[in-house]
């Protein structure tokens, strides 16, 4: 029943921006570093520190199966079809979904294995993120792998200004489907959110709550 929630998620609609902003070299810190999860290599889904990962994979349009994840300390994570396959980057139809324990501040990507011609097409390897929010709207990012650091082929995507003031609630990385496409995610980076605003927000939702509960009444 996960699975099938989790595919339903993966198909929902809402509005698109489109956003193509990267940056080269370390600019973007990883506060979720995935170069750390030492155990999550060969699993279909790992979970650490409130963030889960999924290994999938599209058979269909719309048909999503599991896959595996691998895990490393250079490159982080990526995906592959058996546990114990070299395989090990985001690529053709494979997909790496991330989902959090609760709505984040999640501001941008540190991708890694994201390289230039001749790896990829004009603009190198390409590298394809659906940002979902908590409003239920998401929007897109895309990275190219002329603007990598060639070394390991890192660079950030920092989608910040993309918010406006919206949470994050999943993230899902994507290839183009060409075989030249392909990458892993080193990390993420999360602004942390006062106490007081998830208090806040609490308190709003139970005002909230009691205002429909008195119309109900009356």
């Amino acid at each position: 029943m996960r699975f099938v929630a989790l595919a339903a998620g993966l198909m929902m609609i809402g509005s698109v921006a489109q956003a193509a902003v990267t940056e080269a070299g370390h600019t973007l810190s990883a506060s979720i570093d995935f170069r750390t999860w030492n155990g999550a290599d060969g699993q279909q889904s790992w979970s650490q520190d409130g963030v889960t990962a999924h290994a999938l994979k599209y058979r269909s349009s719309h048909r999503l199966t599991r896959q595996y994840l691998h895990q490393d300390a250079t490159d982080g994570l990526g995906v592959k079809w058996h546990p114990y396959s070299s395989d090990d980057e985001i690529g053709g139809r494979e997909v790496l979904y991330v989902s959090f324990d609760h709505a984040r501040a999640i501001t941008g990507v540190l991708l890694s294995d994201l390289y230039d011609r001749p790896d990829g097409g004009r603009d190198g390897e390409e590298a394809l993120v659906k940002v979902f929010l908590d409003d239920g709207n998401w929007f897109k990012a895309t990275a190219f792998g002329n603007h990598a650091d060639q070394h390991n082929g890192e660079a950030t995507l920092n989608f910040a200004s993309h918010l406006g003031g919206r949470l994050v609630t999943a993230l899902k990385f994507y290839a183009t489907n060409e075989w030249n496409d392909e990458y892993s995610i080193a990390g993420l980076s999360e602004v942390p959110l006062p106490a007081a605003a998830w208090l806040l927000g609490a308190g709003v939702i139970g005002l909230g709550a009691m205002r429909r509960r008195r119309q109900a009444k009356a």
